[in-house]
């Protein structure tokens, strides 16, 4: 399925059982469609560009380097002919805590943080988190808008 977040410049693909929501970013839970969240560690995937009016944040790995005690693992990628970063760690410290993804990208002067708590794996956060390969999947189809 198919879904554009006017709010975040970006359209994306996604299995039809989880269910994007617009919460200021675009948020996709397959356990809870129904209500969006009020910060970070109580669901699943969050998109957001720079300019999506969202006050409000979420821990994500680039901005809490040391709550990754294991080490984070920084690969470059290209999603829609954009190169960005992929950084994935197990967070040790703080709350939310598990396995996580994350891509930033930069492009037409607007920043990109796609993020997730990713699930296939005994302390996922989330049992119903994505697992990290679904996530990257779908990070894959991301078209940028302007």
């Amino acid at each position: 399925m198919s879904y554009t977040s006017v709010a975040n410049h970006l359209t994306f693909e996604h299995p039809a059982d989880m269910k994007p929501l617009e919460c200021g970013w675009a948020y996709i839970d397959p356990a809870n469609p129904v209500s969006c969240p009020q910060g970070d560690g109580l669901c699943c995937v969050f998109f957001r560009s720079s300019d999506d009016g969202v006050t409000e944040g979420f821990s994500d790995i680039s901005t809490n380097p040391s709550l990754y005690a294991g080490g984070i693992t920084r690969t470059s990628v290209t999603v829609d002919g954009v190169t960005g970063t992929r950084l994935s760690g197990t967070q040790t410290e703080g709350q939310g805590g598990g396995p996580q993804v994350e891509y930033d990208f930069t492009t037409d002067g607007r920043a990109y943080n796609l993020f997730a708590y990713v699930g296939g794996r005994p302390d996922s956060l989330i049992a119903s988190a994505p697992s990290a390969g679904v996530f990257d999947q779908i990070v894959q189809t991301v078209v940028f808008i302007s």
